[in-house]
């Protein structure tokens, strides 16, 4: 295979990876943001 072949394959699964990636960690650090809050209320009560 050439390797402009090789990337094209490879270069969408990258970027498919990448953005599962970045949009895990939105996630995480999105209940850990709740997570806080809330804890932090809890504590102010």
């Amino acid at each position: 295979m050439h390797p402009s072949v090789i990337f094209g394959v490879i270069s969408p699964l990258i970027l498919h990876a990448a953005a599962g990636i970045v949009n895990g960690l939105t996630q995480i650090v999105r209940y850990f943001l709740y997570f806080m809050s809330t804890h932090k209320s809890k504590v102010q009560d």
